[in-house]
C-alpha cells in the first residue's frame, strides 16, 4: 500500500510545475482526498492512481482495493462490467468521445456529461461527470482525472415537474387561440396544447422531444433574443414578439418553472397571434496541472495555507463569496484571509488544524472532529449585511514524508438553512402552552398515533372537541376530514425518509418537515382545498417521539384566485371587442393620404377614432372619454355608436354634435363626458369642415410656410351639459398641408423626470417629417414619443389621425 501511495505522489509531483515543488507540490493527493465530489484518476495505461473518500462512499469500493488496478476496474461499481467511462474518453480521439455519450460537452480538453446508469443504485442513478487530462511539467498528458456527482434527486424533480404539467393539460388544452409550449432546459418540447398542434399540423407525439425552434421556425438554433432561452439562462420572465416563417406575429411570454431546489427545470412559453393588430399598427474551467486550478474547480469557497499561514490558493467561489480576488490574497500571511469574514486578523478553522488554540477553539461551539479533519457551523456577525451562518470543513495537507505542510478549508454560507431551523425551533418552544393559541388548526400525535393535543382552531374547523379526541388512536383524527380511518400528513413524518420519497413523491420537504396542498372532496359542503404542514416532535435526546400538523382551509383563497383569473380573461375579451370597434382599414379619399393609430394604456381604453365614408367626402372622428379602464371603454362604445348614427343622418357637423350631446347627456348618469373632434374632408374642394367639442385642437401645418394653425374648440365636451350649441368652421387645404388629430395622451406623455412631451416638440417632429407619407409621419411621431419617454410606463391612451393633402 505504501508503494502504491508513493506512485500516486510521484505522478502528481510530475503534474505540477517547479513553483509547486517542496511542500506545495506534495499537497495534491491530500487535496483530492478532501474534495466533497467523488474523484478518481488514471494514468495513460488506465491504471487507477487515486480514488478519494467520496468515491469510496459513493461506490462502496475502498481505495486500497482500487489503486493500481487497470482493465477498466473502476467501471465495475457503476456498470457491473469492464468498459471505458468518461475519464477514458479524455485520452481518446474527439469523435470517439462524442460517440459514446449523447450529451457530452467539450471545453478544450475537458469533457462534461449527464447520464443515466440503470445498474448503479437500487433504481438506477443519474450522474454528472467532468473529466480533464493530467499533464507533466513538460505539458505532456500523463493521465486523466474525473469528478462524479449523483444528480438523481434533481432529475426526479424534473420528472415530478412533467407529472404536474399533465394536471394542467385540461385547462391549457381549452385555449383555442393561445399557443402554449412546455420546454425542457434544452428547449425540447415536453408538451404543447392543441392550438400548437393545429398550427404545425402535427400531433403531440410527433412534436415531443423535438427542439421548438426546429419545429416552429425551421432553424437549427434558438432565434436571436429568444425569450424562452433568456428565461432558461436568467430565471426571469420575459415578454416579446415573434415572427414565424408564415409571416404571422405572436405576442409571447416565457415563465421559468422552478423545482423544489429553486433551480429552473423548464420554461412555459405562451404565444398569442397578434398579426391583425400588428398589420393595423405597422407592417467550468478545464482541469489543469497546478494545485490552484484543481481547487478553482470546486463549487465550495475554498482556500489553502502553508504551515506558516501564507495563502497558497484562493478559488473563484471564495472570490465570489468574499469579494477578495485571488491575485490580492495569494502569498499573503498574518491572517489576511480572516479579514473578509471578521474584519480583523485572527486564526480561523484552517489554523486550528495546524495546532491547538484553546481560546479560538472555544468559539466553535459545534466543532466536530473526524480524525484530523475539523467541521463546524458558526455565526459570524461581521460577515454579510446581517451576519451569516457558515459551515466550514478544514483538513491538513501533508508533504511526501507525512508531515503537515499546510491546511485547506472549504466554506459554505448556510444562512438560509439556519434561519429555517431557528424558525422551526422557535415554533416548538413551549408547545403545550402555545398550541392552543395558534390560529391554524393544529394537532399532535405520539409515535403510536395517539392524539396528544387538539387545539381550539381544530375544534372549530372539524366540529370535533378536544375532549373527544385526545388519547384516541387508530387514525381517529382522519375521520372529520375523510370520513374513514387512514394515514394523513402527520403519519408520513414518522415514516423512514426513503419510504416517504418512494410512496409520496409530490410532497415538499424541508428537513423533516413535510408540506402539502390537497383537495378533500369529503370535507365541507362542496369539498375543501387544504394546506397542511407536519414536522416531527423530539425528546431531549433528539429522538422522534411524535409529530405535529397544522392545517389551513385555503378554499376561499383558491376560489378567489380562480375568480381573478376569470376576470382577467374577461378583460382580455373586452379588449378584443373594443379593438373590433376601430376601422379595419382606412377608407380611400381622392386627394388625401391618411393614417391612424390607437394605443391603449391598459387592456381597454377611453380613446377612439372613426372614419365615416361619403360620396367624395370622408368624415373623421377622434375622441377621448373621461376616466380610464372599463368604465371609459363602455362610455366610449356608447359615444362612438351615438356619433356614428348621427353622422349618417345629418349633413352638418353642428347637427351631429348637438344631437349626439343631447343623447349622451341623457345617458350619462355618472357625470362622464367625452371630448370629440368631428370633421369632414372634401376630396373635390380639398377642404375641411369641422366642429370641435372641447377636444385638444388638431394641428394644421401649412406646407408653404411650415407654420402651424390650431383648429380651436367650437363647443363644450359632449355629455357635459344638455342642449349645448356648437359652431362649424371651414379650412381650405393646399398640396402638402398636413393635418394631425390627436388625444392628450400624445402631448401629455411623460418621461422619467416628470416632463411632458408637449405640443412644441410635437410640432417639431411633424415639421421634420413633412416630406414623408402620412404613415411615415405617424411612425416618426410614435418613435419620438417612445424615445422621449425612454421606457416610462404609458399612463394614457395614445390616438392619432394624420391627413396629408396630395
Amino acid at each position: 500500500m505504501k508503494k502504491e501511495a508513493h506512485s500516486v505522489h510521484t505522478l502528481f509531483e510530475k503534474c505540477i510545475q517547479e513553483d509547486l515543488k517542496n511542500s506545495r507540490g506534495n499537497l495534491l493527493s491530500d487535496v483530492i482526498d478532501f474534495l466533497p465530489d467523488a474523484i478518481l484518476a488514471i494514468d495513460r495505461e488506465g491504471s487507477v492512481i487515486t480514488w478519494n473518500r467520496a468515491m469510496e462512499k459513493m461506490t462502496g469500493s475502498l481505495a486500497r482495493d482500487m489503486i493500481g488496478k487497470g482493465n477498466y476496474e473502476y467501471a465495475l461499481p457503476f456498470y457491473g462490467i469492464r468498459r471505458p467511462i468518461l475519464v477514458d474518453m479524455v485520452l481518446a480521439p474527439q469523435d470517439e468521445a462524442e460517440g459514446k455519450y449523447d450529451s457530452v460537452k467539450r471545453d478544450g480538453k475537458t469533457l462534461t456529461v449527464e447520464i443515466f446508469i440503470p445498474t448503479f443504485g437500487e433504481r438506477g442513478s443519474y450522474l454528472w461527470a467532468k473529466a480533464t487530462p493530467l499533464y507533466d511539467s513538460q505539458g505532456e498528458i500523463v493521465g486523466a482525472i474525473e469528478s462524479i456527482r449523483d444528480i438523481t434527486g434533481r432529475k426526479e424533480a424534473e420528472d415530478a415537474l412533467l407529472k404536474s404539467e399533465q394536471e394542467k393539460e385540461a385547462i391549457l388544452s381549452s385555449l383555442r387561440n393561445v399557443a402554449v409550449e412546455y420546454l425542457d432546459p434544452r428547449m425540447r418540447i415536453i408538451w404543447v396544447n392543441p392550438a400548437v398542434q393545429r398550427y404545425l399540423s402535427s400531433s403531440l407525439q410527433d412534436l415531443r422531444g423535438k427542439y421548438c425552434y426546429e419545429s416552429i421556425q425551421g432553424i437549427n438554433a434558438p432565434c436571436p433574443g429568444c425569450k424562452a432561452a433568456l428565461t432558461l439562462q436568467t430565471g426571469h420572465s420575459y415578454e416579446g414578439e415573434l415572427v414565424t416563417p408564415d409571416g404571422k406575429t405572436w405576442l409571447t411570454r416565457s415563465n421559468g418553472i422552478k423545482g423544489s431546489d429553486g433551480q429552473i427545470h423548464g420554461v412555459v412559453h405562451v404565444a398569442m397571434n397578434i398579426s391583425q393588430r400588428k398589420s393595423a399598427e405597422e407592417k467550468i474551467a478545464a482541469m489543469k496541472q497546478r494545485l490552484a486550478d484543481v481547487i478553482d474547480f470546486l463549487p465550495d469557497a475554498t482556500f489553502a495555507i502553508d504551515k506558516h499561514g501564507t495563502v497558497i490558493t484562493w478559488n473563484r467561489a471564495m472570490e465570489k463569496m468574499t469579494g477578495s480576488l485571488a491575485q490580492d490574497m495569494i502569498g499573503k500571511g498574518n491572517y489576511e484571509y480572516a479579514l473578509p469574514f471578521y474584519g480583523t486578523r485572527r486564526p480561523i478553522l484552517a489554523d486550528l488544524v495546524l495546532g491547538e488554540m484553546e481560546d479560538i477553539e472555544k468559539e466553535y461551539h459545534s466543532l466536530q472532529k473526524e480524525g484530523s479533519t475539523l467541521i463546524t457551523e458558526i455565526f459570524i456577525p461581521t460577515f454579510g449585511p446581517h451576519g451569516s451562518h457558515i459551515w466550514a470543513k478544514a483538513t491538513p495537507l501533508f508533504d511526501s514524508e507525512g508531515n503537515i505542510a499546510g491546511s485547506i478549508e472549504s466554506i459554505r454560507d448556510i444562512t438560509y438553512r439556519k434561519k429555517a431551523e431557528e424558525e422551526v425551533a422557535a415554533m416548538k418552544q413551549r408547545l403545550a402552552e402555545v398550541i392552543d393559541f395558534l390560529p391554524d388548526a393544529t394537532f399532535a400525535i405520539d409515535n403510536q398515533g395517539r392524539v396528544l393535543t387538539w387545539n381550539r382552531a381544530m375544534e372549530k374547523m372539524t366540529g370535533a372537541l378536544a375532549t373527544d379526541m385526545v388519547g384516541k388512536g387508530n387514525y381517529e383524527y382522519a375521520l372529520p376530514f375523510y370520513g374513514t380511518r387512514r394515514p394523513i400528513l402527520a403519519d408520513l413524518v414518522l415514516l423512514p425518509d426513503e419510504m416517504i420519497e418512494k410512496r409520496y413523491p409530490g410532497l415538499q420537504r424541508e428537513g423533516k418537515t413535510l408540506t402539502s396542498e390537497i383537495f378533500i372532496p369529503t370535507f365541507g359542503l362542496t369539498g375543501s382545498f387544504i394546506w397542511a404542514k407536519a414536522t416531527p416532535l423530539y425528546n431531549s435526546q433528539g429522538t422522534i417521539v411524535g409529530a405535529i400538523e397544522s392545517i389551513r382551509d385555503i378554499t376561499d383563497m383558491r376560489r378567489t384566485e380562480q375568480t381573478l383569473e376569470r376576470s382577467k380573461s374577461e378583460l382580455r375579451i373586452a379588449s378584443d371587442i373594443q379593438r373590433s370597434f376601430l376601422p379595419e382599414k382606412i377608407p380611400h379619399l381622392s386627394g388625401f393620404d391618411l393614417a391612424a393609430t390607437f394605443i391603449p394604456a391598459m387592456e381597454v381604453g377611453g380613446d377612439f377614432y372613426d372614419f365615416i365614408p361619403g360620396e367624395g367626402k370622408l368624415g373623421m372622428v377622434i375622441a377621448d372619454v373621461s376616466g380610464k379602464s372599463v368604465p371609459a371603454a363602455l362610455f366610449m362604445a356608447l359615444s362612438r355608436t351615438i356619433v356614428r348614427v348621427n353622422a349618417t343622418h345629418h349633413e352638418k357637423g353642428t347637427d351631429v354634435l348637438e344631437d349626439a350631446n343631447n343623447m349622451i347627456s341623457a345617458d350619462s348618469k355618472l357625470g362622464m363626458f367625452v371630448t370629440l373632434f368631428y370633421g369632414v374632408l372634401d376630396g373635390n374642394s380639398r377642404s375641411l369642415i369641422y366642429a370641435n367639442a372641447g377636444h385638444p385642437p388638431p394641428l394644421l401645418m401649412r406646407c408653404g410656410s411650415n407654420s402651424f394653425e390650431k383648429l380651436e374648440v367650437t363647443g363644450i365636451a359632449l355629455g357635459a351639459i344638455g342642449g349645448a350649441k356648437y359652431e362649424e368652421r371651414r379650412v381650405d387645404l393646399a398640396s402638402g398641408d398636413i393635418l394631425v388629430l390627436y388625444t392628450d395622451g400624445v402631448n401629455e406623455a411623460e418621461n422619467s423626470n416628470g416632463e411632458q412631451y408637449g405640443v412644441e416638440r410635437f410640432c417639431t417632429i411633424v415639421r421634420e417629417s413633412c416630406h414623408l407619407s402620412a404613415q411615415g409621419i405617424l411612425d416618426k411621431i410614435l418613435g419620438d414619443i417612445s424615445q422621449f419617454c425612454a421606457g416610462q410606463a404609458q399612463f394614457d391612451d395614445i390616438t392619432m389621425i394624420v391627413a396629408k393633402a396630395k
